[in-house]
């Protein structure tokens, strides 16, 4: 229902639906059975996507039609080496179509997403100056914890610090899982992706110049 709101609010959000708008789904088990398959139905999900990229666009360009051209192609991932082709390729799509510079820089990627993460995480980590007259400062772990920047993603590591394999049903509820993706640590990922953005591809207009210089917390020895 906030996919496809009956209500939306007056900023033009979706609306919170309320008990008889849950009622009309979750006391009729046909129509409670037809939304959960399409919750699960990637030709649903890819309808509605583009359906919403079209509308913005139109409205935009004060034109009217369909936005893109032919159906989408579902390609199944079969092993780790293919998950890898695939997260590295997205995530490098703003720097080889030369709309960024540096990983950090590519708006709306999921390694934009996890390095600000990753820098949030190093910024809290540092020791807290002791306030004058030697009481030391106890506001910042006082203070509420703000949600991490990629707290919507799935981890990198396959297999978390404690061994553990299997599903992993997520715990803060901001994602499906929180079981990883790949047998590799988020800081070799990181490390890897910014070294691919640096090499020249045929065909590709864009790529991380050599000259500039890397983010030096993505280049301290990892212990993944």
């Amino acid at each position: 229902m906030l996919l496809c709101p009956k209500r939306r609010n007056k900023d033009l959000s979706p609306a919170e639906p309320n008990e008889k708008e849950l009622d009309s789904i979750r006391k009729k088990p046909e129509k409670l059975k037809e939304i959960r398959s399409r919750l699960s139905d990637i030709s649903w999900w890819m309808r509605i996507l583009c359906q919403r990229v079209a509308k913005r666009a139109n409205r935009e360009r004060d034109e009217t039609g369909r936005f893109f051209n032919g159906r989408f192609k579902a390609v199944r991932l079969l092993d780790e080496e293919a998950i890898l082709a695939c997260m590295s390729y997205v995530d490098l799509n703003p720097i080889r179509a030369k709309a960024a510079v540096t990983l950090e820089e590519s708006k709306h990627t999921s390694i934009a997403a996890r390095i600000a993460a990753f820098a949030k995480e190093n910024e809290e980590s540092k020791p807290i100056p002791e306030a004058v007259g030697g009481e030391q400062n106890t506001s910042s772990s006082q203070s509420k914890v703000k949600e991490s920047p990629d707290g919507y993603l799935a981890p990198i590591e396959l297999v978390d610090s404690k061994g553990e394999e299997g599903p992993k049903p997520s715990k803060s509820k901001k994602r499906c899982s929180d079981k990883g993706v790949l047998s590799l640590s988020s800081m070799t990922y990181m490390q890897l992706l910014d070294a691919t953005a640096r090499l020249v591809r045929e065909g590709k207009k864009g790529f991380t110049p050599e000259e500039t210089p890397p983010r030096r917390k993505l280049h301290l020895s990892s212990s993944g």
